[in-house]
């Protein structure tokens, strides 16, 4: 899931709780509100972890550029 992806469900989010929906649409599927924050908090974390092996590949084994 890219960056978009992520952009897209927190847009979502934020419209559902200024709605005072408790459901999300998100791929094709319903979410309650509490998982498609789960889901937002997963797709963050896995982009900071691809972003940090990116940055360590980039770096090299002894940590130089």
């Amino acid at each position: 899931m890219d960056n978009d992806g992520v952009n897209e469900l927190d847009g979502l989010i934020k419209k559902a709780v200024r709605l005072k929906s408790d459901r999300v649409k998100f791929l094709d599927r319903v979410y309650s509100l509490q998982d498609a924050k789960q889901i937002l908090i997963f797709m963050t974390n896995e982009e900071r972890e691809i972003h940090r092996r990116e940055q360590s590949i980039k770096r090299g084994p002894d940590g130089n550029d």
